[in-house]
């Protein structure tokens, strides 16, 4: 009769294993979905930048055009060298990229760069690749550093 109720219930070990093997399942699901990658740092937008652009009419208008007709709501504000390099001041100018994770069908609205007392697109800057462009657009789309404003204006974020 032992025998009997044994074989109803299977061996007590099994089960035993069985329960630890979900345990352990379950422990490697958590770490694997909370280790993740560690979102970047991202840079402080330079105030001057900020405030150069704030500061121009004719930026606001254009940051007005990229927030009502391309969508953008935010952009990374950094040094470049004219070339789409990253820089530090004093070698690097200002510049505001918009993010996008491809390449805006406008070119020359992914990102605009502080050369010679005005601003520009870096699209139009010698040098600069469309490559460059579309690699600064989806690299801000994590390092986005300001938020644009319905009236064009930046503010640090």
């Amino acid at each position: 009769m032992a025998d009997q109720a044994q074989e109803k219930t299977g061996d007590p070990r099994l089960t035993v294993i069985a329960a630890a093997m979900i345990l352990l399942l379950g422990v490697v699901a958590a770490i694997i979905l909370t280790r993740g990658e560690s979102e970047p740092d991202v840079v402080a937008a330079p105030a001057d930048c900020i405030e150069s652009w704030n500061t121009d009419p004719s930026l606001r208008a254009l940051g007005t055009h990229q927030y009502a007709a391309h969508g953008y709501a935010q952009a990374q504000v950094v040094r470049l060298t004219n070339t789409g390099e990253p820089a530090e001041e004093p070698d690097g100018s200002c510049a505001v990229i918009f993010p996008k994770l491809t390449l805006d069908p406008e070119p020359e609205a992914a990102a605009q760069i502080f050369t010679g007392g005005s601003w520009e697109a870096l699209s139009a800057q010698q040098g600069v690749a469309r490559e460059t462009l579309a690699t600064l657009q989806s690299e801000a789309v994590v390092g986005a550093n300001a938020a644009l404003q319905g009236d064009g204006t930046l503010a640090a974020s």
